[in-house]
């Protein structure tokens, strides 16, 4: 249901419109009084017109289904169940609906706390200028901002700490209170690197969950497979530079 949400709710015209599911029960619905619009029932199909919704509210179950998909995969190690603390970490430039869905997904999971490490360049410039377009790429403070924002408003009963990284590992590396991370379908091998290091440390490694890539409508059947071709940070950054490109000086 997220999923079909955000991926309907992209507007081409208008890639960066900020369109936020919130889920009855889970989310602060009331903050989001002023311009909402509302959708609910968990089998119910997303509006095709999404253009001009700002909030859209659901109903879920009371306990998440994650089952096996082309959008989801599970990999056990422990089999925690309702685990407690949640990591997740990324770059999170321009906070788009890929995020939003793993933030939610990764939200939904944790029982008490969440973790979120976004990356910080700042030991590490040459990564960013590899970026495409990394002159548009988001301060680090605006970053944080806009993950702890959506964070809070999703499910403000969590406790939260979204904190600059340095490195891929993050807090991963060194803590031993978390039993789950929550990651992108593409990289799962950082997944299992950084359960890898834990090991290594004398952790207890994490369970992963994957969630798909949501696709960019503007190529559905085309057979365009690339993750480049996916909504994403870098799709966004290129939509700003062409914007600015046709500004008048």
């Amino acid at each position: 249901m997220l999923s079909s949400i955000y991926t309907a709710a992209y507007v081409i015209s208008d890639p960066l419109r900020h369109v936020r599911v919130l889920v009855s029960g889970v989310s602060d619905v009331s903050r989001a009084v002023e311009g909402a619009d509302y959708v609910t029932g968990e089998d119910d199909e997303a509006p095709l017109e999404l253009r001009h919704l700002k909030y859209v509210k659901v109903a879920l179950p009371s306990t998440p289904r994650f089952e096996a998909s082309h959008a989801f995969k599970y990999v056990p190690v422990t089999n925690v169940v309702d685990p407690k603390t949640v990591v997740l970490g990324g770059t999170f430039d321009h906070l788009h609906q890929g995020h939003l869905i793993l933030l939610s997904m990764a939200a939904l999971l944790a029982e008490e706390k969440l973790i979120c490490g976004v990356y910080d360049f700042a030991n590490t410039p040459q990564r960013l200028l590899k970026k495409a377009n990394h002159e548009f790429m988001e301060s680090l403070d605006a970053r944080i901002k806009a993950v702890e924002e959506f964070l809070r408003l999703f499910k403000p009963n969590l406790q939260y700490r979204i904190e600059g990284i340095l490195d891929d590992f993050g807090p991963t590396r060194n803590e031993p209170d978390m039993q789950v991370i929550v990651a992108s379908g593409e990289t799962e091998q950082g997944c299992l690197a950084v359960n890898k290091l834990r090991k290594e440390n004398g952790l207890c490694e994490l369970d992963i969950y994957l969630i798909g890539v949501v696709a960019n409508p503007e190529l559905e059947g085309k057979g365009s497979e690339n993750f480049a071709d996916k909504i994403s940070s870098s799709f966004l950054r290129r939509y700003l530079s062409e914007q600015a490109e046709k500004t008048p000086k």
